[in-house]
């Protein structure tokens, strides 16, 4: 019964705060306030510099493929036959065989049976 009642009594009462502890509370308060402020210039840095250099790379890397793009239109690449290009060990058990899995008519030589 003595325990609960000085239990009650010791957490009711304001805890006292040394000189030491305020000036620690008081730099801790003025790290926050700081860091708040730091942090608020580099959201502002983010959406005020980084996206708008993101979108700007974005849109020259679309022009510079758009470029690319037109100037190979219609044009066939040249295929030279070397001999150790589409070796077949063993024929590949989708499709037709001689093809491979990321094969792109649009893009790859057709190789020769």
């Amino acid at each position: 019964m003595f325990r609960a009642a000085a239990r009650r009594f010791a957490t009711a009462a304001q805890p006292r705060i040394s000189e030491a502890g305020k000036k620690i509370l008081e730099a801790e308060a003025a790290t926050a306030k700081a860091s708040d402020a730091n942090g608020n210039l580099w959201i502002k840095i983010t959406w005020f510099v980084g996206a708008p250099c993101l979108l700007l790379t974005t849109a020259n890397a679309y022009y510079l493929f758009a470029e690319h793009q037109a100037h190979i239109a219609g044009k066939e690449p040249e295929v030279v036959p070397y001999s150790y290009m589409n070796i077949r060990n063993k024929r590949f058990f989708w499709g037709d065989g001689n093809h491979t899995a990321f094969f792109n008519p649009a893009v790859n030589a057709v190789p020769e049976e």
